[in-house]
């Protein structure tokens, strides 16, 4: 007896799964080459991490564009929502960022408007990397935005009170 079994359009063939990995490979391939031309990432602590033009490049090949939904501010800090959205401006990817507390070295010290421009950056950048860090990994660099990795100042900072207060110098400890 022949059985008819119903097909799920919503489930993924492995024919039609392999396309998608190779359409993200060849688009991994595309934003290198741009990435690489334009110099759009930096090298921290000896890995590539993109900057938010490259990830604007990224969503740019897809069809995707940023849309600021909110911005706060508290003692300082500002924290922006983005949603990534298609072009029937559809909302495929959402992010929050922050910028301006005080371990946020150095932009804490920066201006107000340069603090919101930043928060602003970080979240267009991350909304992109919640969706596609794939591809930037197939690309060969790191997944994290460039922006929010920590400065150099910062790194600086947290080394400095390591060697202040050594574990087996703290107080308490004689």
């Amino acid at each position: 007896m022949n059985e008819i079994i119903e097909a799920n359009p919503n489930e993924l063939s492995l024919t039609e799964e392999k396309d998608r990995m190779e359409r993200g490979i060849k688009l991994g391939k595309m934003l290198k080459d741009v990435i690489v031309k334009e110099k759009l990432f930096h090298n921290i602590q000896g890995k590539n991490y993109v900057l938010v033009e490259g990830w604007q490049t990224l969503n740019m090949l897809l069809g995707l564009h940023p849309r600021v939904t909110m911005m706060t501010e508290h003692q300082g800090e500002f924290v922006a929502h983005v949603d990534m959205l298609n072009r029937e401006n559809e909302v495929v990817s959402t992010a929050f960022a922050s910028c301006g507390d005080e371990q946020d070295r150095p932009w804490n010290k920066r201006s107000r408007a340069a603090r919101r421009s930043m928060a602003q950056t970080r979240a267009i950048a991350k909304a992109g990397r919640m969706m596609f860090g794939h591809i930037v990994k197939l690309a060969g660099y790191e997944a994290t935005p460039a922006e929010e990795m920590p400065s150099e100042e910062t790194k600086k900072s947290k080394l400095e009170v390591v060697v202040q207060n050594p574990p087996d110098t703290q107080p308490g400890n004689d």
